[in-house]
Protein backbone atom coordinates (compact mmCIF):
# COMPACT_ATOMS: atom_id res chain seq x y z
CA UNK A 1 0.00 0.00 0.00
CA UNK A 2 1.55 3.44 -1.08
CA UNK A 3 2.40 5.84 1.74
CA UNK A 4 0.51 9.53 1.64
CA UNK A 5 2.71 11.84 2.18
CA UNK A 6 2.22 13.85 5.58
CA UNK A 7 0.60 16.72 4.70
CA UNK A 8 -2.31 14.72 3.50
CA UNK A 9 -2.70 12.73 6.43
CA UNK A 10 -3.05 15.57 8.59
CA UNK A 11 -6.35 16.67 6.56
CA UNK A 12 -8.41 19.26 8.58
CA UNK A 13 -6.01 19.58 11.32
CA UNK A 14 -3.47 21.07 8.84
CA UNK A 15 -6.14 23.75 7.57
CA UNK A 16 -8.86 24.29 10.10
CA UNK A 17 -11.56 25.48 8.21
CA UNK A 18 -12.21 27.97 10.97
CA UNK A 19 -8.86 30.20 9.39
CA UNK A 20 -10.54 29.89 5.88
CA UNK A 21 -13.42 31.49 7.40
CA UNK A 22 -12.06 34.61 8.92
CA UNK A 23 -9.56 35.44 5.80
CA UNK A 24 -12.19 35.13 3.21
CA UNK A 25 -15.10 36.78 5.73
CA UNK A 26 -12.24 39.82 6.12
CA UNK A 27 -11.51 39.66 2.68
CA UNK A 28 -15.06 40.44 1.52
CA UNK A 29 -15.49 42.90 4.20
CA UNK A 30 -12.03 44.96 2.99
CA UNK A 31 -13.37 44.59 -0.48
CA UNK A 32 -10.09 45.80 -2.02
CA UNK A 33 -6.41 44.19 -2.85
CA UNK A 34 -4.85 43.47 0.19
CA UNK A 35 -1.30 42.34 1.19
CA UNK A 36 -0.67 38.89 3.35
CA UNK A 37 0.44 41.57 6.52
CA UNK A 38 -2.91 43.22 5.88
CA UNK A 39 -4.79 39.89 6.22
CA UNK A 40 -2.73 38.07 9.34
CA UNK A 41 -2.17 40.95 11.72
CA UNK A 42 -5.66 42.46 12.11
CA UNK A 43 -7.39 39.16 12.44
CA UNK A 44 -4.60 37.81 14.76
CA UNK A 45 -4.10 34.56 12.96
CA UNK A 46 -0.56 32.99 11.90
CA UNK A 47 1.29 33.93 9.04
CA UNK A 48 1.68 30.54 7.84
CA UNK A 49 -1.94 29.27 8.13
CA UNK A 50 -3.05 32.85 5.97
CA UNK A 51 -0.68 32.58 3.41
CA UNK A 52 -1.84 28.51 2.93
CA UNK A 53 -5.58 29.45 2.71
CA UNK A 54 -4.90 31.96 0.18
CA UNK A 55 -2.74 29.95 -1.75
CA UNK A 56 -5.70 27.09 -1.79
CA UNK A 57 -8.14 29.76 -2.66
CA UNK A 58 -5.96 30.90 -5.76
CA UNK A 59 -5.70 27.40 -6.86
CA UNK A 60 -9.81 27.17 -6.59
CA UNK A 61 -10.40 30.37 -8.14
CA UNK A 62 -11.76 32.18 -5.11
CA UNK A 63 -9.27 34.33 -4.69
CA UNK A 64 -7.19 36.76 -7.94
CA UNK A 65 -3.52 37.41 -7.15
CA UNK A 66 -1.34 40.11 -8.99
CA UNK A 67 2.33 39.82 -7.81
CA UNK A 68 3.82 43.14 -7.48
CA UNK A 69 7.35 44.34 -7.49
CA UNK A 70 9.06 44.74 -4.51
CA UNK A 71 12.94 45.31 -4.04
CA UNK A 72 14.10 45.20 -0.79
CA UNK A 73 17.38 45.36 1.03
CA UNK A 74 17.13 41.68 2.67
CA UNK A 75 20.33 40.13 4.44
CA UNK A 76 21.40 37.89 1.94
CA UNK A 77 24.95 35.57 2.44
CA UNK A 78 26.43 33.87 0.03
CA UNK A 79 24.52 34.70 -2.84
CA UNK A 80 26.18 33.76 -6.50
CA UNK A 81 26.10 37.08 -8.19
CA UNK A 82 25.01 39.24 -5.93
CA UNK A 83 26.47 41.98 -3.58
CA UNK A 84 25.68 41.63 0.45
CA UNK A 85 22.73 43.21 1.45
CA UNK A 86 20.82 42.80 -2.04
CA UNK A 87 17.89 40.61 -2.38
CA UNK A 88 14.22 40.35 -4.16
CA UNK A 89 10.95 39.70 -2.09
CA UNK A 90 8.00 38.19 -3.64
CA UNK A 91 5.17 39.98 -2.61
CA UNK A 92 1.46 39.10 -3.57
CA UNK A 93 -1.84 41.71 -3.85
CA UNK A 94 -5.10 38.94 -3.20
CA UNK A 95 -8.61 39.85 -3.67
CA UNK A 96 -11.81 37.53 -3.56
CA UNK A 97 -12.87 36.94 -7.29
CA UNK A 98 -16.28 38.77 -7.40
CA UNK A 99 -17.69 36.19 -9.74
CA UNK A 100 -17.91 33.75 -7.40
CA UNK A 101 -20.65 33.24 -5.08
CA UNK A 102 -19.70 32.17 -1.02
Amino acid sequence: MPKLPTFENLGEWLNPPDVQDAVIAYMDQLAAPALLRELYRPLGLRRTSVNRVLQRLHNKGIVRRWKIPADTRLPVKHAQGRRLGEGMRKCYLYQLNNQVEL
